[in-house]
């Protein structure tokens, strides 16, 4: 009966290995910001480029991406206009790929006496890879270059841009194997094979 429980106990580190091991997760990104008539919009990095998070099943990471602003000085009314935002992730792990989030960014009064520039994004995108694996980029809103009767434009009066990463599920590991993971197979039989050599060759009593 010991064999069958070396055996048992072998399975089941291999099993919980290959259930429990971080994705890592680097992208390139770009923002193209001036489409059309509308606010003039400017950004910089804010996040390493390309960055890289290593996550698990379910984990979230929420990061500085860009900054946003405007060096205009008030909101005129072609700036009431929306404009299109988009941002572009270009995957290098997992796997190679594309996701773009959109978005639009405009000028707006508030209360009357205030000025300011707003982004508002049309929601996360996914990306998958391995089949079955998927990954969700998310953006958070912005309000940025507040002013009184007019914008305070300039970076230093602008916003950054924070962007999250959920690992929504994971590609299959025939889909996208983990060397750690084939490494601890090979350990789990070699380690069956010498148990079981060991029990062949045990006297008998």
């Amino acid at each position: 009966m010991n064999i069958y429980y070396k055996v048992s106990a072998a399975f089941a580190l291999l099993f919980f290995a290959v259930g429990a091991y971080a994705v890592p997760i680097e992208a390139t990104y770009s923002v193209d910001a001036n489409n059309g008539d509308g606010l003039l919009i400017e950004t910089s990095d804010a996040s390493p480029n390309p960055f890289i998070y290593n996550l698990m099943l379910g984990e979230s990471q929420t990061f500085g991406l860009f900054n946003i602003y405007t060096n205009e000085g008030s909101v005129n009314l072609d700036d009431l206009v929306g404009r299109d935002i988009f941002v572009d992730f270009g995957f290098i792990q997992p796997e190679a790929g594309n996701a773009v989030v959109t978005g639009e960014t405009d000028g707006r009064f508030r209360a009357i006496v205030f000025q300011q520039g707003r982004v508002q994004w049309d929601g996360p995108q996914l990306f998958s890879y391995g089949g079955d694996g998927l990954i969700e980029v998310a953006l958070q809103d912005a309000t940025f270059n507040t002013g009184l009767f007019g914008l305070d434009g300039g970076e230093a009066n602008g916003a950054t841009i924070f962007a999250t990463l959920t690992l929504r599920n994971e590609a299959t590991l025939a889909d996208v194997p983990e060397p750690g993971v084939m490494a601890l197979f090979a350990l789990a039989l070699i380690g069956m094979g010498f148990a079981a050599r060991r029990q062949k060759n045990a006297p008998r009593i």
